[in-house]
């Protein structure tokens, strides 16, 4: 995971602890989820990044490693996703947080020509279902913990 991943991981991750151990715990395990899942479908694909003359000779990042799916992405997704599922932000601002972020990361790996639209539109596949599903499996535990009392 890029050092910018891993810095906003843990940034939500230690703000989530402070209020949740529960919604901190989800949220570490969808980043990672969000990551695996990218790098192992980049490993099966193995799709080229985009190179200069993709680009009319303005590349601004040279990168050798597989493009399908943007880890990047992906990982902004899941977060977001299971951030928003969890936890009790007003809609409007979930709506926000929603759009907003996982779209401007998007956007970004393809203003730096790293990643072709397919691959981030993957990645915002791939980092909403890792979002989804972490955040199904914590209801279910949170269900399981409640009925036992």
């Amino acid at each position: 995971m890029q050092a910018g991943n891993r810095l906003v991981a843990l940034a939500a991750v230690g703000i989530a602890a402070v209020r949740s151990r529960g919604l901190a715990l989800s949220l570490l395990v969808a980043v990672s989820s969000s990551w695996l899942v990218a790098e192992s479908l980049k490993q099966l694909v193995d799709r080229p990044r985009p190179t200069g003359a993709d680009l009319g000779g303005d590349r601004r990042l040279v990168l050798d490693s597989p493009g399908f799916p943007s880890t990047h992405t992906a990982v902004a997704t899941g977060l977001i996703v299971t951030l928003l599922l969890l936890s009790r932000i007003r809609r409007r601002v979930a709506v926000g947080l929603l759009v907003t972020v996982p779209l401007t990361v998007a956007i970004a790996r393809l203003y730096y020509g790293v990643h072709y639209p397919l691959d981030v539109l993957g990645g915002l596949l791939v980092g909403s279902w890792c979002g989804l599903c972490v955040a199904h499996v914590s209801r279910l535990r949170r269900r399981a913990v409640n009925e036992r009392r």
